[in-house]
């Protein structure tokens, strides 16, 4: 959680990790620290590389500008959907290449109680959707997760 300061940067007003080794066990919670600017991951006998290593290759997407001119209302090359821009640009391509994925490639990310919660998907327990639609359009309906919250 981080926390404004009196001049006006941020801190981290509580930095703590839970973790879990068995799906649905309760998880092990760790206070790592409160009050500094980077993170302690890393620091003072703490090796949490593996997180380090994840959130290091996320990305942070701009979406809101839908004027004219905003990148996610331009033309795009059908080949470039590699990963998704930051402006999303290039949003169409990506969607369209998310239809040959199967489940088992996508590792979805949604939010609860002020935690990522990561889960790779499966194809026996989208089965039955799967009959009907492919994995980009069962994205765009949320069947999966990972889409933004409102």
């Amino acid at each position: 959680m981080l926390a404004s300061t009196a001049t006006d940067s941020l801190v981290f007003g509580q930095e703590r990790i839970n973790s879990s080794s068995v799906k649905g066990s309760n998880p092990l919670s760790r206070q790592l620290g409160s009050g500094h600017r980077e993170s302690l991951l890393l620091t003072d006998g703490n090796d949490y590389r593996e997180i380090v290593d994840c959130l290091s290759n996320i990305g942070v997407f701009h979406f809101h500008d839908t004027s004219e001119t905003a990148p996610i209302r331009r033309r795009c090359y059908i080949a470039d959907n590699a990963f998704l821009r930051p402006d999303g640009g290039n949003l169409a391509a990506f969607l369209y290449a998310l239809n040959h994925f199967t489940p088992e490639d996508i590792v979805t990310v949604t939010r609860a109680e002020s935690q990522s919660n990561f889960t790779r998907q499966s194809g026996e327990s989208l089965k039955e959707w799967l009959d009907d639609y492919s994995v980009g359009e069962l994205w765009e309906k949320n069947l999966i997760g990972g889409t933004p919250s409102r």
